[in-house]
C-alpha cells in the first residue's frame, strides 16, 4: 500500500499535468516556498516593494526562497480525475464534500470518502481520501 507522501506526490504529478499553472514561478497567497534553509512555509501575502513576503511565521526575502508552487485544490484534483477516468467511470461529489461512484446512473453508490471542502487543500485531506484520488489519477 503507498504511503501518504506516495499519494500526495501521485496526485501532485496528475495534477500538474493537467494545469501546469500550479507550479507558475510567481508568489501569491498560498503558495509554497521553500527556504534556502530547507525549511517550507506558505505565503500569506504577495511580495511587496522591497522584494520581500510575508509568511506563515514571519517575513523574509524573496530571494530566499525556491518557489514550490501554489497548493492543490479539490478543482485540480477533479480535472486530473476527469484527465485519467474520462467516461470509463463516473465520479460525483456533493456539496458537503462526500464522493460518490456511479457506474450505472441511477445507482449510485457512497463511498464514505469526503474533501474537507472547509480546509481546500490536498496536503490537509485524510489518508483515506489521498488513497482513493491516488488510485483514480494512477
Amino acid at each position: 500500500m503507498p504511503t501518504r507522501q506516495e499519494n500526495l506526490q501521485t496526485i501532485r504529478a496528475a495534477a500538474i499535468k493537467v494545469n501546469p499553472s500550479i507550479i507558475d514561478q510567481k508568489i501569491v497567497p498560498g503558495t509554497r516556498l521553500k527556504h534556502n534553509e530547507g525549511w517550507e512555509c506558505i505565503a500569506v501575502g504577495y511580495p511587496d516593494k522591497h522584494d520581500g513576503v510575508a509568511i506563515d511565521n514571519g517575513y523574509c526575502p524573496v530571494k530566499c526562497f525556491e518557489i514550490l508552487g501554489r497548493p492543490i485544490r479539490l478543482l485540480d484534483c477533479l480535472a486530473a480525475i476527469q484527465q485519467k477516468v474520462g467516461i470509463k467511470e463516473v465520479i460525483l461529489i456533493d456539496h458537503h464534500g462526500q464522493f460518490y461512484r456511479a457506474p450505472f446512473l441511477p445507482e449510485i453508490k457512497n463511498l464514505g470518502i469526503y474533501w474537507n471542502l472547509l480546509n481546500d487543500n490536498l496536503e490537509d485531506q485524510s489518508d483515506t481520501t489521498l488513497e482513493f484520488i491516488a488510485q483514480l489519477v494512477k
